[in-house]
């Protein structure tokens, strides 16, 4: 494959990222206007987004609308933070309306021997690269839970490590875009920055407000970080995809979940009576614990289907067959898999205790089901675990981080999608490889 070396930029509003001066980073649920962003306090900020083109995710920054950021030192930051990248492209791609607000930074890139190209009007790759940028801003929101984003300054921190854990590629294509950027020399950005703004803010940053809905009413939730509108949470989950099939799935990461009920209560604020009624059916979660409940199991709705599903990543106990082949065919996504092996050392013994059966699908990162030796799932992996590769050697450093990474996420059950988020994030190259060793067919 033929890749050209370009990327895309895109600057805008963000529609769904705030910030606070009491609850610093504010994610809004629905996109908010910003003539209705100052009821709640919210000042808006700007999201700069640096694409590559046919390779899912942006590489994002943010500065407060009032004090927008010089382009060319955003671009300087970002080639020279993100390895990925591969330093300094020969084309960047940006928007008409962008090319108007130039007031330097064009010229400055041109000089240094880089082609400014404009996005055609009716040219959809740009413009979902926007689209794409704005989404991945909100969705720092479930990558961020557990963060204290204060300040722009955090928020931009946390966006550069964040993008690492998103950077996991579906499709052939895209690997095979991302491999051919692998190849390609670093090509040393040069020195961009600047002291004064070299562009022009204008209303053109907001043109999504066109279509944003306005007027909801809305409750700030602090302890989500989120801008709820104000609705029942029941009928607002079911709404967005909480089905039969979802519930069922939520029913068996919670029998799986390390430290069991009763971490789960713990961590939302609820007794473990409340949520053996919510199983049983015969009660609902208290107002707000059926988001917390989803957010800590890493439930979330797929953009696809608009339907909610498991997400993951997390490191799950199958104490029963039954719900262990649940939330593993739950969180293989119909078994469109990288790999799913039964994980041992190529140097030592493995774990007297346990398996570890780890698998990753596209889109999404390890998971790893933990099934106790000598259990009736032991003998029958195959037959029951789709597209099951078999007990296979990995590097005995990756092995011990693997355990390493259960055995806290038990002790802390509450961290165990960031914990495995971050195991994701560690080893991504090695995890990515092995489809190019055990290669398997996904389910017709």
């Amino acid at each position: 494959m033929s890749v050209e070396r370009e990327q895309f930029f895109n600057v805008a509003t963000a529609k769904q990222v705030f910030l606070h001066a009491k609850h610093g980073i504010v994610f809004p649920v629905d996109p908010l206007p910003l003539s209705e962003a100052g009821m709640y306090g919210l000042t808006p900020l700007i999201v700069y987004g640096l694409t590559m083109p046919g390779v899912p995710g942006c590489h994002l920054r943010f500065a407060a609308l009032d004090q927008p950021l010089p382009i060319s030192n955003v671009l300087a930051d970002i080639w020279n933070s993100v390895p990925m990248l591969r330093g300094m492209p020969n084309k960047l791609r940006i928007s008409r309306a962008l090319a108007e607000a130039d007031d330097g930074f064009v010229q400055k890139l041109l000089s240094h021997g880089m082609a400014v190209t404009l996005s055609g009007t009716k040219e959809k790759s740009h413009s979902g690269a926007l689209r794409s940028c704005q989404k991945d801003a909100w969705e720092l929101s479930f990558w961020g839970r557990k963060e204290a984003l204060s300040s722009v300054d955090d928020l931009n921190r946390f966006a550069s490590r964040a993008r690492n854990r998103q950077y996991l590629l579906r499709t052939p294509a895209q690997r095979e875009i991302a491999q051919a950027w692998e190849a390609f020399h670093f090509e040393t950005p040069p020195a961009l920055h600047v002291d004064q703004l070299d562009w022009k803010p204008g209303s053109w940053l907001n043109s999504w407000e066109n279509s944003a809905v306005r007027g909801i009413q809305r409750s700030h939730v602090v302890e989500d970080h989120l801008l709820r509108s104000l609705a029942d949470a029941q009928e607002e989950l079911e709404d967005i995809g909480l089905d039969e099939f979802a519930f069922k799935t939520l029913c068996s990461l919670i029998h799986c979940w390390p430290g069991g009920q009763k971490s789960i209560a713990a961590a939302i604020g609820v007794t473990v009576k409340d949520i053996q009624w919510m199983i049983s059916g015969k009660a609902e979660l208290p107002d707000g614990k059926l988001s917390k409940l989803l957010a800590l199991v890493g439930m979330g709705i797929d953009d696809r289907n608009g339907y909610m599903e498991a997400e993951g990543p997390c490191v799950l106990i199958a104490e029963t067959p039954l719900h262990g082949i649940a939330c593993y065919d739950s969180l293989n996504h119909g078994g469109d898999l990288i790999f799913s092996i039964d994980a041992v050392p190529d140097r030592g013994m493995p774990d007297p205790s346990w398996h570890y059966l780890c698998y990753m699908s596209y889109d999404y990162g390890l998971n790893v089901l933990m099934i106790p030796r000598g259990s009736k799932l032991t003998s029958a992996m195959a037959r029951n675990f789709l597209n099951f590769n078999g007990t296979q050697k990995i590097p005995a450093a990756i092995y011990r981080d693997v355990v390493a990474t259960c055995a806290a996420i038990c002790r802390d059950p509450e961290s165990n999608i960031d914990a495995m988020s971050d195991l994701s994030s560690r080893h991504v190259e090695f995890f990515e490889s092995i489809e190019n060793v055990f290669p398997i067919e996904p389910r017709r």
